[in-house]
């Protein structure tokens, strides 16, 4: 993973990050299984993908050694 080349994540890290995308993309899956997506699922995704997007900023720029 990028991230872990640079050294910004450590391995666990981008395991965890990468176990948040899986959710996120078979909260996709679900949502579109009946071929329509609501505007609740939507919203549901959005949050996720939103509280990834903050883990990845605060996990790349916490103090942690590498």
């Amino acid at each position: 993973a990028q991230g872990v080349d640079s050294g910004e994540l450590t391995a666990g890290e981008a395991a965890m990050l990468i176990s948040t995308q899986r959710d996120i993309n078979r909260a996709k899956n679900r949502a579109w299984a009946d071929g329509v997506m609501t505007r609740w699922e939507r919203r549901v995704i959005e949050d996720k993908q939103d509280r990834a997007s903050a883990q990845i900023a605060r996990l790349k720029h916490n103090s942690r050694g590498r």
